[in-house]
């Protein structure tokens, strides 16, 4: 063993001779591969670091310049801090460290770089570094001390050449190398290594839960021959939960060196899911299967990664307590949510809608379906959804927005009641309510409305039909000859017979009849005539000065004439909406800018009287020319056809 001043001067002029040439910019570049010799198909990394003085800009963005048959994945970025004593004064440095994970699969010399980052708003090259590529075989495998110890206090990426004349210098004890890690996230520690080469570890923030709740489910890779890329996963599989990714891969995670018994291990996490049982019972998340990809794990003359598999998981799934359960609850409800509700519009007549829009937001198993209150008169049709849901911090959150559109049909204030969501919250162990109250709704008298015909009472039928059939005897005698039944008639039989034909011919006469009727009922009450009475209502109401009756019956006949064309019932649609949805139904954009205008304009002098008699006419005349407009585009319609 060489003397320890002699190793350290070997060291000291290794890294005078490979120190970098300091950047205009004022930034220390330094560019190292870990072998300047590889074998095609090999893993091998580039380092990147960045140092400027403190109270300079930090670099940041490391980008790599890569040529025609690199493939780079990365980088992977930490920060570095650097203090040195030169002539008696403290000299303070920081910056970043970026690494890139490479591969060549053709032999041949390449040029790889330049590295660079940015400082100041300025892109700073680093140097650009020659690798040679070797057909596969052709190097020694590596050492099995660079294989347990990849890490040199002064040698910190192994890319410096031993001086010559000089065998391995030695530079203290092995402790020292394991204190002179650099940190890494404390999940990344583990007691022992499940095997001597690689392995994978996968883990769940639960073991036991109720139907509904996150559980995150997260695999890490330990390699122990140097850096590793992911080659040919397959999924855990995981049948009884619904998942969410929060890591899909693990190609853009860095990789960290960890300390596990006496050896150091290259470890990175692979995988992330959020899970949410939808089932109680003892539930099965299976093996995750990954290729540790690189030389040093496939062997000198391997071929393909070497697979490893993380071992079956067991979550231990349950219902929530029955005690405290609040009715109308659902089996896997389970989060922290808030409900919040819009209705518009807050008046209405009898036979029209109007649109209640309900928004659930928070985090957890966000439920699909909410329970809407029922009521006579009043109909909830089913839903259109909307949702963003997205990782927040480790756990699934978001919002998912409900749009219906509901009819009423009587007139009078209708309170549309309240929608409720009961759900179990995992944080406090209790059920809690989410409430969204949709308020009093103004619906008045329709003329145009025909009121539903009474059902008929059926007559109550004798209590004992055998009563009828027969007198009782009086006095003893002969039995009286029986009276004639109506089927022993010559002519009962043929009219029997007959009696066929007559219910098909009556059943086809009263069919035609009910069709011309429901003709003539729909002709007279098609959308365009209403809408042709209303817009003479609102005419004479602006003649005779009465602007909030003339301001309603226009609105009343523009939404009649839209419904007509288009067959969209316009005032179950949100104000801000409608211009798109009549685009959609095939208006111009033109022609339904002006319909909302025209509805605003007439909300507007309907509920603050603004604008006098003068407006009220000048908006019914614009009324009236969409509304004649409209019927020229649905007459075309209805000729097309």
């Amino acid at each position: 063993m060489i003397p320890r001043s002699l190793s350290l001067a070997a060291a000291t002029a290794a890294i005078v001779a490979a120190a970098p040439l300091r950047a205009q910019s004022g930034v220390n570049l330094k560019t190292t591969v870990t072998g300047e010799q590889v074998e095609a198909g090999e893993n091998f990394e580039l380092r990147l670091s960045a140092l400027s003085d403190a109270g300079t800009p930090m670099p940041s963005s490391p980008r790599l310049s890569v040529p025609a048959g690199v493939t780079a994945h990365g980088p992977s970025v930490g920060t570095n801090q650097q203090v040195s004593i030169v002539n008696g004064r403290v000299e303070q440095r920081q910056g970043i460290t970026a690494s890139w994970v490479l591969s060549i699969e053709k032999p041949g010399t390449y040029r790889i770089g330049p590295a660079s980052v940015e400082v100041n708003g300025a892109r700073v090259n680093g140097e650009v570094v020659t690798v040679k590529v070797l057909p596969p075989g052709s190097t020694p495998p590596p050492s099995s001390r660079r294989r347990g110890f990849p890490f040199q206090p002064f040698d910190p990426w192994g890319g410096f050449p031993n001086l010559p004349g000089f065998p391995d210098l030695d530079f203290g004890d092995d402790d020292d190398l394991f204190d002179r890690l650099p940190p890494h996230p404390p999940e990344l520690d583990i007691a022992r290594a499940k095997d001597p080469v690689a392995f994978l570890d996968a883990r769940v923030s639960k073991r036991r839960v109720v139907v509904g709740e996150q559980v995150t489910y997260s695999v890490y890779a330990y390699g122990g021959r140097g850096p590793f890329r992911e080659s040919s996963p397959t999924e855990a599989p995981r049948p009884d939960f619904l998942s969410f990714p929060l890591l899909e891969n693990g190609h853009t995670e860095r990789q960290y060196r960890v300390a596990i018994g006496d050896q150091i291990w290259y470890a990175a996490r692979v995988r992330e899911l959020a899970l949410f049982p939808i089932r109680s019972g003892q539930l099965t998340i299976g093996p995750m299967k990954m290729g540790f990809d690189g030389r040093s794990y496939s062997g000198r003359r391997g071929r393909g990664a070497l697979m490893r598999a993380s071992a079956p998981i067991q979550v231990e799934v349950v219902e929530p307590p029955v005690k405290g359960r609040p009715p109308g609850y659902q089996i896997g409800d389970v989060g922290d949510f808030r409900l919040s509700a819009e209705v518009e519009p807050r008046e209405v007549l009898a036979g029209e809608a109007v649109a209640v829009s309900v928004r659930l937001e928070g985090t957890g198993n966000l439920p699909h379906k909410l329970k809407t209150p029922e009521q006579a008169g009043v109909r909830f049709h089913e839903p259109t959804t909307t949702e963003d849901i997205e990782p927040i911090n480790g756990r699934i959150g978001g919002f998912r927005q409900f749009r219906y559109v509901v009819d009423l049909e009587r007139a009078g204030d209708i309170d549309l009641g309240e929608i409720t969501l009961p759900y179990y919250n995992p944080g406090s162990r209790s059920y809690r309510t989410a409430r969204a109250d949709l308020g009093t709704v103004t619906v008045r008298g329709n003329p145009a409305k025909k009121p539903a015909a009474a059902a008929p009472i059926a007559a109550e039928a004798p209590l004992d039909k055998l009563l009828a059939l027969s007198e009782p005897r009086q006095t003893l005698g002969a039995v009286a000859p029986a009276r004639a039944r109506i089927a022993d008639q010559p002519w009962f039989w043929p009219l029997l017979l007959l009696a066929p034909l007559s219910v098909l011919l009556t059943g086809a006469v009263t069919s035609g009849l009910t069709r011309l009727r429901n003709a003539l009922e729909r002709r007279r009450s098609r959308e365009d005539t209403l809408a042709a009475r209303a817009l003479a209502e609102a005419e004479q109401a602006a003649r005779a000065g009465r602007s909030v009756d003339a301001a309603s019956a226009l609105e009343r006949s523009l939404l009649l004439a839209v419904e007509a064309v288009t067959g969209l019932k316009a005032r179950g649609v949100l104000r801000a909406e409608l211009g798109g949805r009549l685009e959609e139904q095939g208006l111009d954009g033109e022609t339904a800018t002006e319909i909302v205008e025209t509805l605003n304009a007439a909300d507007t002098l309907r509920f603050t009287g603004s604008g006098g008699d003068e407006t009220a006419a000048a908006l019914v005349e614009r009324g009236a020319r969409l509304v004649k407009r409209l019927g020229r585009r649905g007459g075309r319609r209805r000729g097309s056809r």
